[in-house]
């Protein structure tokens, strides 16, 4: 009887750790438009996986650092998206069961942390046919990126109820803003 009930304790204490309730690793899904591109993950300057064409999907290792995702297609400009990983709040059982070991064993394995499950990129044309063409294509991109924010900000709203999610209002217009930075230049640089 005492031996079951210290396997089951043992138990208990094991699946707050998110190394057990959550893989070290993850599946990313990269998009490209227009599709065919090459991409390759890189975390710290390093390889961390590579996607031969997209549409596609690469299993990559959680990390608490950033992973960098670059993408190329002949005709068009390279691409290139940050991830960011977000906290996994499953960790939070290991403070409260497992202690400071189970957190540093999550830590150190990257299961702390996740990336987005998916990327997507934008490949713009090395070259245009006319001034009103590549002004045609900005101006499409810039409204399309305009629209979609507001999409989402829209979404937060009615999710949200009274709170208002300021602070996620706030970081969808800091990432549209940043998208429309990098547009404007892209568009500078494209002939």
């Amino acid at each position: 009887m005492l031996l079951r009930l210290t396997a089951l304790l043992g138990l208990v204490f094991l699946s707050a750790c998110a190394t057990i309730t959550t893989s070290p690793s993850q599946d990313l899904t990269v998009l490209t438009e227009p599709a065919g591109a090459a991409c390759q993950m890189e975390r710290g300057g390093q390889p961390v996986a590579q996607l031969a064409q997209t549409p596609g999907t690469v299993r990559i290792g959680k990390s608490t650092r950033e992973t960098t995702v670059s993408c190329t297609k002949e005709g068009h400009l390279p691409a290139q998206a940050v991830l960011s990983p977000e906290f996994q709040p499953v960790v939070l059982g290991n403070i409260l069961i497992g202690g400071i070991v189970g957190l540093v064993v999550d830590a150190s394995t990257g299961a702390i942390a996740k990336y987005p499950d998916t990327v997507q990129l934008t490949l713009v044309s090395a070259g245009f046919a006319s001034p009103e063409a590549r002004a045609a294509y900005f101006g499409d991109r810039a409204a399309t990126i305009r629209r979609e924010a507001d999409e989402r900000v829209a979404q937060m709203r009615r999710n949200c109820g009274s709170s208002g999610c300021e602070s996620q209002v706030s970081d969808a217009t800091a990432n549209r803003d940043r998208s429309l930075a990098q547009l404007e230049d892209l568009r500078q640089k494209t002939p």
